[in-house]
């Protein structure tokens, strides 16, 4: 080595700077800017690039924007925040400047605040309070994918909460409609927003709003000890969202609310809404009564608004509960003048006069209290039927009431099947019994039609014996269900056809027609042995609904009929030739 010498080259430097003009500040985009000093670069500027990332997660989401050369000599490139995980806030930017002789240094830094606007959330409760309208704009929402608004009454926490999917609308804003009666709720809600920005949600703002609770006055109207009842009246009823009921629950103070009823009220023309409480409903219970109201307005939302008190003071009171339909009516009696020692309630139905009464023994229940179950099947007739009450032979009063004719009636409802030939009515019978059991299947597994219950029955030409039949049913079902009764009496046929509505299993009947004898149900004037199933029975007026096999062959006969005397029927038909198949 002989000498040497060095020399320099210099470093590019650039001030760096993150701008956004008000038009990008609406839409979420910002610039980049580096002025590049010529001195620090005599070569010149052969490119620059500017990284820029959010400070909320450090660089995790750095981009390196490659920028232009504008006409001022200053670099620039634009970015959005939607490339940055739709952060904003503080963004820190970097220019690395390549000059003209090769040279790559960093050349500088700068930082820069970066928004979409002030992110906006408002909430607006419609006038009859049923709805309430969420917009959402700005800040995040304006990057969004996606919105939601998560909402809540107040009152159960987040038991009610409901996440609504916002509809962007032209303006660039998110909305989305709150049906109150989703949350039926009186009092405060809260709205919170999540903006989904670049495939990640993100809560935003949140809001709240309230609704009113409807508003009345409870009081007691009329006090009837007579007819052990009371009226509430509930006035001055006020909803925005109008009134979709009123409800008057009530109970007697003795047992605390173990008795609690709740009756509909019902709108008067005045205005207000009455509910008459029965002490019938309370288990006749005499004494100081508790009401409440709650009404419950057009939006859902149901409010307590107030109570009252009433007294009853009950002696020889008589009333009747049960429904129309239920089978059976009940009569109390509460505190006959003088006490007791026995009460009878003689029953009848008004159409037939009192030619269906029956005396009906009230049992004790402690308190004052009798009770007497009244069974519906006992009336020949529906319609109004009444009740007499006599304590120890003194007329204490009486009660009607409404009976349906299904409630005097006995019926199975079994389907119906017509026979395939003229001798297959003994399977048909078992058929439709077998498919009324549920028996789909015999014991052995032989799907259910009537040609296998023919198999089991040994059924010919000449039709089906006693044997065959009894023998058929049991061996189907896998066990002793049906014996036969040979020249039964009618009170034979009577309890086999009672006892089957409590065992379930239908009587079966077998009965003879002759050549210019009596016939039924559209049959020919021929000698015929026939199987058929009693259906239904009336016990008040002994009709009987029986399913004939036989329609399915001769089109005069109807696939069910009813006779009007179980007992003339019995003596024609049955007794003197055949007999029955009970369980």
């Amino acid at each position: 080595g002989v000498a040497s010498a060095s020399f320099e080259v210099s470093a590019p430097r650039a001030e760096v700077s993150v701008t956004q003009t008000a038009a990008q500040r609406a839409a979420g985009r910002f610039t980049v800017e580096a002025r590049v000093d010529p001195a620090s670069c005599p070569s010149g500027v052969a490119s620059v690039q500017l990284p820029a990332w959010s400070d909320e997660g450090g660089q995790d989401d750095i981009v390196w924007h490659g920028a232009e050369l504008g006409a001022d000599g200053v670099w620039r490139a634009e970015s959005s925040a939607l490339a940055h995980r739709g952060s904003l806030g503080a963004y820190t930017a970097h220019a690395y400047v390549t000059c003209g002789n090769g040279v790559f240094a960093g050349a500088g830094a700068g930082a820069g605040e970066v928004s979409a606007g002030e992110a906006s959330l408002s909430v607006s409760l419609s006038a009859d309070e049923r709805a309430a309208s969420v917009v959402a704009s700005g800040g995040a929402f304006a990057l969004a994918s996606s919105v939601s608004f998560p909402t809540w009454s107040e009152a159960g926490g987040q038991d009610d909460i409901v996440w609504y999917a916002a509809s962007r609308r032209a303006d660039g804003s998110w909305a989305a409609e709150v049906p109150v009666s989703a949350h039926r709720s009186a009092g405060a809600y809260a709205v919170h927003a999540y903006a989904t920005v670049a495939g990640v949600q993100r809560g935003v703002a949140s809001a709240s709003f309230e609704v009113s609770a409807p508003r009345a006055e409870v009081s007691v109207g009329a006090v009837d000890d007579a007819s052990g009842t009371f009226e509430v009246v509930v006035s001055g009823v006020s909803s925005p969202s109008g009134v979709a009921s009123v409800q008057v629950p009530a109970w007697s103070d003795a047992g605390g609310q173990d008795d609690v009823v709740w009756h509909a009220a019902s709108r008067q023309a005045d205005g207000t809404y009455r509910a008459v409480v029965s002490a019938a409903d309370h288990g006749c219970a005499d004494g100081a009564y508790t009401a409440h109201a709650y009404v419950t307005g057009g939006n859902g939302v149901m409010a307590c608004v107030g109570g009252a008190s009433a007294s009853l003071e009950l002696r020889d009171y008589v009333a009747v509960t049960g429904a129309q339909g239920s089978g059976s009516r009940t009569v109390w009696v509460k505190n006959p003048a003088g006490g007791a020692s026995s009460v009878q309630v003689p029953t009848w139905s008004e159409a037939g006069g009192q030619d269906d009464i029956v005396w009906y023994q009230a049992a004790y229940q402690g308190d004052g209290l009798w009770k007497c179950v009244v069974d519906c099947r006992n009336f020949r007739s529906a319609g109004t039927c009444v009740s007499h009450v006599y304590a120890d032979g003194r007329c204490v009063g009486g009660v009607s009431y409404s009976v349906t004719d299904a409630e005097i009636l006995l019926m199975h409802n079994i389907p119906y099947a017509g026979q395939p030939n003229g001798y297959y009515c003994g399977p048909t019978a078992g058929y439709m019994v077998l498919q009324y059991l549920g028996a789909n299947a015999s014991a052995s597994g032989t799907p259910l039609n009537v040609w296998n219950v023919a198999s089991y029955m040994g059924t010919t030409t000449a039709g089906t014996t006693a044997s065959g039949f009894t023998g058929g049913m049991n061996g189907w079902l896998g066990y002793h269900a049906y014996t036969s009764i040979w020249y039964p009496s009618y009170d034979t046929v009577r309890n086999s056809i009672m006892n089957s509505f409590t065992t379930g299993y239908p009587t079966v009947i077998q009965v003879y027609e002759r050549r210019g004898g009596p016939h039924y149900n559209g049959h020919a004037n021929v000698n015929l042995g026939h199987f058929m199933v009693v259906d239904g029975y009336n016990p008040a007026t002994d009709a009987v609904y029986i399913a004939d096999p036989w329609a399915g062959v001769w089109s005069a006969a109807s696939p069910k009929f009813w006779y009007g005397s179980l007992r003339e029927f019995t003596a024609t038909y049955i007794t003197p030739y055949r007999g029955i198949y009970t369980h």
